[in-house]
């Protein structure tokens, strides 16, 4: 199976798109495309599950807790620990692939 990321989620001016591909994969780890406009974000939240974001196209600011905010570009990819609050802002139009996954015990 064939899935093109890039392809699989277009901008929209001031948004935040999304698309899930679990359903598709036939999977129940939450697996989704993110297509974020420029300057937006997606504001402080957490996860019982570790986020693997890799971005595929842009760049993103990540903040993690109360630290700097890093940049992640092209190519790269940042996890997010567990219960870790974070906040994720594009810069520029970005789009990055999402897997959550569990924690170990």
């Amino acid at each position: 199976m064939l899935i093109e990321l890039l392809n699989g989620v277009k901008y929209h001016p001031k948004q935040i798109a999304s698309r899930s591909l679990s359903n598709k994969l036939d999977v129940e780890t939450p697996i989704s495309v993110f297509a974020i406009s420029e300057g937006e974000a997606i504001s402080n939240e957490h996860s019982e599950l570790v986020k693997l974001i890799q971005v595929l196209e842009g760049k993103l600011l990540v903040q993690v807790e109360q630290e700097q905010p890093l940049e992640i570009k092209t190519g790269e990819m940042f996890v997010v620990c567990p219960k870790q609050q974070h906040q994720i802002t594009a810069p520029v139009n970005t789009k990055f692939l999402q897997i959550e996954l569990p924690a170990k015990d």
